[in-house]
């Protein structure tokens, strides 16, 4: 994936997935995919603003 390269990720089934994903050269992401979910599910419309803009993810869906 190019920087600043636009992507998604989507599981289309009704089952559950798991996915590993593999960065090279490694990037500071742990703390995003640590708190992404959480951030998804309770988060304010501000607060996952502030959460995009703190791990530079633009674009974002609601």
């Amino acid at each position: 994936m190019p920087v600043g390269g636009l992507h998604a990720l989507k599981n289309v089934t009704d089952e559950p997935m798991s996915m590993l994903m593999l960065f090279s050269p490694g990037a500071q992401r742990e703390e995003y995919f640590e708190q992404v979910a959480e951030m998804t599910r309770r988060g304010s419309r501000e607060e996952l603003k502030e959460f995009r803009i703190r791990h530079v993810i633009r674009g974002w869906g609601p």
